[in-house]
């Protein structure tokens, strides 16, 4: 999936008793369909745990500023963790 994280410094946790910690991050969807952004919004929710050592795995360089939107696309795994292809400062 290729998404649009709009502004990845900020991000809601979401603690789920007896299940973990979980972010929500404000994104969007790349479709040609819909050409309205705002429409295309919602909450992409990751484990915490899970897309931080996805996080971590990436280079440096792409992830130096946080403030400006970033395309990524992710995958589950077949062990449900997170594989993130691309990540692309916009």
């Amino acid at each position: 999936m290729t998404i649009v994280l709009i502004n990845p410094s900020e991000y809601r946790p979401i603690v789920i008793p007896r299940k973990g910690v979980y972010v929500a991050y404000k994104a969007y969807f790349i479709n040609e369909y819909i050409k309205d952004t705002e429409q295309k919004i919602f909450d992409v929710v990751f484990p915490l745990t899970k897309f931080e050592r996805a996080t971590k795995a990436l280079p440096k360089e792409p992830v130096i500023d946080l403030t400006r939107p970033i395309l990524m696309e992710f995958m589950y795994t077949r062990n449900y963790n997170i594989l993130i292809k691309r990540w692309e400062n916009l």
